[in-house]
């Protein structure tokens, strides 16, 4: 079909228009699409200017800066001047139900999940609704991901969001309108969900949800299920493949966001609770593959390590005579010959001190990683310690180390 006129903008914008055919236009076609953003951003500042509510006439909070704002309204930064501490404040546009925002701001409060910003108080006037919130210090998912973190780590970043989605379900709750900019990720690295629970009785102007991250039921006017929020979860986890390199986790990845990404609420997964499963067996798979490299270099090591150390013992118990001098002194060497003396001198020291402790610590640990024991790890990096100053297994245990400091690797031992 040809792009969307004015006309028809305006009466998929006031709910009057549900049309299957413009509803995938909008999905396909960019330019619409920014036409829509723009119009609802528009409309959100119109809305803003209309009915902007009050601060809080209460001497306890002190508004600073404007951090941001939503379909719901428009968030300062704030101090509560009797606990001395900073927080969010979220004043809420009076075209919002006060009563069900009141009411899912309560029943937020009585969660705490690291992985979702605390609600702390909510009050309701006359004129307005303010929710205080935790002040996050940081930036948001979208600014997180510019500075280009792994697959891996983005992944465990999206398995929080999924953990604080889930609390937020478990509450009883829908978030409505999950995007990046609605996840925050903390200076401390902890990734909270944020902008949840916005109320579903809004005027059509401010209606819940961002046109590229709302579900298709959303879309066609139906109200926002948990499953809704699943598929804006979906749409996260396939903007961050699209621009990963092909490797097996991403393959991994992608089955599950093509899942969450079902047109069907039904052909979705059932849960987040499938969902995080889902992640978790995905990450646990990436840690596989360390898991079979690691363990079969430790069968090469084990094995090695037996033949040094009998041979060590059997020089040593048929005591072999010292080769004869050719009358050079120290001395009298090159320094690169002297250099070299030094390193073959030590190594032999080295050699002599390593073997006996290699030989208790290579078994116990191959045995241990072997049985998925939490206690290997360090059995092996000591080892790996051990190891790094011995010419023949720097390469093996440099490469140890790399392996047991994988998170995914270590989610393989119980």
């Amino acid at each position: 079909m040809t792009c969307i006129d004015e006309e028809q903008l305006a009466q998929f914008l006031d709910g009057g228009l549900v049309d299957d055919e413009i509803r995938l236009h909008l999905r396909e076609c960019q330019r619409c699409e920014a036409v829509l953003l723009e119009a609802v951003a528009l409309a959100t500042e119109a809305a803003d200017r209309r009915e902007r509510p009050h601060a809080p006439d209460t001497p306890r909070y002190v508004l600073h800066e404007l951090l941001g704002r939503g379909a719901a309204g428009l968030v300062f930064r704030a101090t509560d001047q009797e606990l001395h501490r900073t927080v969010a404040i979220k004043l809420v546009h009076a075209a919002v139900d006060a009563h069900s925002l009141v009411h899912e701001a309560r029943a937020l409060a009585q969660l705490s999940h690291p992985n979702v910003v605390q609600v702390y108080d909510v009050v309701s006037r006359e004129d307005s609704v303010f929710l205080t919130m935790e002040y996050v210090e940081g930036g948001t998912y979208r600014q997180w991901v510019d500075a280009a973190p792994s697959l891996e780590a983005q992944a465990h970043a999206l398995l929080d969001v999924a953990e604080g989605l889930r609390a937020i379900h478990q509450a009883g709750l829908v978030h409505r309108d999950l995007k990046p900019a609605n996840v925050l990720v903390g200076r401390d690295g902890r990734v909270r969900v944020a902008d949840f629970g916005l109320s579903g009785a809004q005027t059509a102007a401010i209606r819940g949800g961002t046109p590229r991250y709302m579900a298709p039921e959303q879309r066609d006017g139906a109200a926002a299920t948990e499953r809704s929020d699943q598929y804006s979860f979906g749409v996260m986890l396939s903007e961050t493949l699209a621009s990963a390199d092909v490797s097996a986790l991403q393959r991994r990845l992608h089955t599950v966001a093509e899942r969450a990404l079902q047109l069907r609420p039904a052909d979705r997964f059932a849960s987040m609770d499938e969902v995080i499963a889902a992640l978790q067996r995905a990450l646990r798979g990436s840690g596989r593959d360390h898991y079979v490299a690691t363990r079969a270099l430790l069968v090469l090591l084990c094995v090695a390590h037996a033949g040094l150390l009998g041979a060590m013992i059997y020089f040593t118990l048929k005591g072999a005579e010292p080769p004869p001098t050719t009358g050079a002194t120290f001395g009298s060497l090159s320094f690169g010959s002297k250099v070299f003396g030094i390193l073959v001198a030590c190594n032999g020291f080295w050699c002599f001190l390593f073997a006996p402790l290699a030989a208790i610590l290579m078994p116990l640990g191959t045995i241990g990683f072997w049985r998925r024991r939490a206690w290997a790890r360090p059995v092996l990096l000591v080892y790996a310690v051990l190891a790094l100053p011995f010419c023949p297994t720097a390469l093996p245990a440099a490469y140890l180390f790399y392996a047991l400091s994988r998170s995914a690797l270590r989610a393989e031992l119980a």
